[in-house]
């Protein structure tokens, strides 16, 4: 999260709710807690049937052998939940798509999130979309044809109730068309995320100062 102080972190959620904003979208990692803990100010103040939240796991592993552990999964819910001030999640999502060597701890991971949603610690399941989705635009890209190809594996197996994809106003609309047209013959929500394009949209971007993230920030390892 950088830099930001937790008093006008709060004041732009507050800002927010106040305009109208229902859903909130975290994670564990975001802050390392820290981004749960400042929503949490908000969940406090106002009515939690009228907030839409939504969090991750996958990319902290703490101790565990791998951030999927099923043991791992049900103690990072638990400290979602508490850091949120809530009794449950609207969305818990599959942070990322490695399950380990020959995918060794997806089926538990499957398991463990679907007894989340049958105990009503979480209301619906959300797996993240590929970011090149359309396959009409991958003209033979193998990198890109594997890609798509394990997101479908991937999501016949976990069935998640709703589908996290990366789409603003530079998207190529045939593409942001065709993730819709997936979601609805699968009847799977969208959540569209990075919205402002991680600021590229509101003119806070500028190539010669690129964002830093923090040491331990899972971010670095995305540039």
């Amino acid at each position: 999260m950088g830099a930001i102080d937790d008093g006008q972190a709060l004041a732009g959620l507050e800002r927010a709710y106040g305009l109208g904003a229902r859903l909130f979208d975290t994670a564990d990692v975001y802050g390392h807690g820290r981004s749960e803990r400042l929503l949490g100010r908000l969940v406090e103040q106002v009515s939690r049937d009228s907030l839409v939240l939504s969090s991750k796991v996958g990319y902290f592993g703490g101790t565990a052998l791998h951030g999927y552990h099923p043991v791992h999964m049900r103690h990072q819910l638990e400290q979602t939940l508490d850091n949120l001030r809530t009794d449950y999640l609207d969305v818990y999502f599959f942070h990322h798509a490695e399950f380990g060597e020959n995918d060794q701890w997806l089926d538990t991971a499957i398991d463990t999130m679907r007894q989340f949603r049958a105990n009503g610690l979480v209301r619906a399941i959300g797996m993240r979309g590929p970011h090149r989705f359309a396959l009409d635009r991958l003209n033979g890209n193998r990198a890109r044809t594997d890609k798509v190809a394990r997101f479908q594996t991937l999501f016949q197996r976990i069935a998640p109730d709703v589908l996290a994809v990366r789409d603003n106003l530079l998207t190529p609309q045939d593409r942001l068309e065709s993730i819709f047209a997936f979601a609805a013959r699968h009847r799977c929500g969208v959540l569209i995320n990075k919205p402002l394009a991680q600021g590229l949209l509101t003119g806070s971007h500028h190539p010669t100062t690129p964002r830093t993230f923090g040491e331990g920030d899972h971010r670095r390892r995305k540039r």
